[in-house]
């Protein structure tokens, strides 16, 4: 409860600051490119699933070996998702050509999804929903750890500069998923109203999370209904990960659909995102002994 109040928060908050920093009018149709090089939903569905679920095993143990960044588990998420990234554009650059339409420079379409005004607005949204965080743990003497990661503030000194160590892992992977979401990503046009708005944002969401539901489904499934765990030992303490990981998913998809939609570019939701990630492991993952 408390983690779902928290990500309410930082969406109606965000998307009210995103909306007074930009100042900008959403366009009847926020999409760009044509349908000459798109890619249906199931193939997007498939492509995030496949590499995300895939490598999380293996990316968790290997950042349990790394010790950087200096958080246990911390250096876990953040070389996953890094590593995720880096497998989404290498399928984009390699394989996608040879099965589909896709036809693009990845450099330029990268460059292209970035102005400093967008990248600035996430930044400040960011500072500000940082400021309100710290704001509410002096008023109320209270540590918001305790309530949930998503309004934590890392306001430890040592903690503070971890946000910019775990920047660019975060940033590299929300680049690559933006590309899949908005620039690879067959849509239909998305008319003004709230209904469609709704509809766009619970897609984005779904092809983020539904792998994940899937795995969660695969192994709760059978345990609630047999008392049989498919995944035990290691596997098993891992996927439970997850039920921390989808919320901030489901914020992370909003945002970057929010925020494509103002802008029409992947940038600031990008920037934004991955500064929500790098504040929220730098606040909850303990330092190695």
């Amino acid at each position: 409860m408390a983690l779902a109040i928290a990500a309410i928060a930082l969406l109606g908050i965000s998307s009210l600051l995103g909306s007074l920093i930009l100042g900008m009018v959403p366009a009847q149709v926020m999409r760009i490119g044509d349908g000459s090089w798109s890619l249906g939903d199931l193939k997007v569905f498939f492509i995030l699933g496949v590499l995300g679920v895939g490598l999380f095993f293996p990316m968790f143990l290997v950042g349990l070996a790394i010790p950087f960044p200096p958080l246990i588990f911390g250096a876990s998420f953040a070389w996953w998702l890094f590593t995720v990234g880096a497998a989404e554009l290498t399928v984009a650059r390699f394989l996608l050509p040879k099965v589909s339409s896709v036809r693009l420079r990845l450099s330029s379409v990268i460059a292209g999804s970035f102005s400093l005004r967008e990248a600035a607005a996430a930044s400040v949204v960011f500072l500000i929903l940082y400021a309100a965080a710290r704001l509410v743990e002096v008023v109320l003497a209270t540590d918001l750890r305790v309530v949930t990661p998503l309004l934590s503030s890392p306001w430890v000194v040592n903690r503070v500069l971890l946000v910019p160590v775990f920047l660019p892992f975060f940033l590299f992977y929300f680049l690559a998923d933006g590309l899949y979401l908005y620039e690879f990503r067959r849509r239909l046009n998305e008319e003004l109203g709230m209904t469609s708005k709704l509809v766009g944002a619970a897609r984005a969401v779904l092809l983020n999370i539904g792998p994940y539901l899937v795995v969660l489904g695969a192994q709760y499934a059978p345990m609630f209904a047999l008392g049989v765990r498919p995944l035990a030992g290691m596997a098993g303490f891992l996927l439970e990960f997850l039920w921390g990981i989808v919320p901030l998913f489901i914020v992370s998809s909003v945002f970057s659909w929010w925020f494509h939609r103002r802008t029409s570019m992947i940038g600031a939701g990008a920037v934004l995102n991955a500064l929500v990630f790098a504040w929220s492991a730098a606040s909850i993952f303990p330092f190695r002994g």
